[in-house]
């Protein structure tokens, strides 16, 4: 992308790999978006939008997702947050393994789905950047 990035898709959980990312994205580029991916059932999507939270939900991903706020997380920085289930998080590991020859986790599988998300609503042509943070050998 030679540096060019618009947007940052990025699984939410303690909230320091987004949190830091974006914090030097931003500096580097103000206008970058940052989009974190939530597994349903974690609190922070709910947070995000309405400020309260929700009740919390048995999901399966590992490594993103909380059941309680973590102090971490800089919602200020967010542009949006995208929740993603555990079915469609699974499949595109085996997808991405299938297709792509990329061995990843279930938070991996949800960043992705999230990113083909953003990617579908966009009218011209934008670098999406995505984290995939965990393996396959989970």
């Amino acid at each position: 992308t030679e540096g060019e990035i618009d947007i940052l898709v990025c699984g939410i959980g303690t909230g320091g790999t987004l949190s830091g990312v974006a914090r030097y994205l931003k500096e580097k580029k103000p206008d970058v978006k940052i989009i974190a991916v939530d597994p349903i059932g974690s609190v922070f999507y709910d947070y995000f939008k309405t400020g309260k939270l929700p009740k919390t939900e048995v999901y399966k991903v590992e490594g993103i997702g909380e059941d309680y706020l973590v102090k971490a997380v800089d919602f200020s920085i967010i542009d949006d947050i995208i929740q993603v289930n555990d079915d469609e998080s699974f499949r595109m590991t085996r997808r991405l393994c299938r297709e792509e020859g990329i061995f990843a986790g279930g938070s991996s599988g949800s960043a992705i789905s999230a990113a083909m998300k953003v990617a579908a609503n966009l009218t011209e042509p934008k670098n999406i950047i995505v984290i995939l943070p965990d393996s396959g050998s989970r």
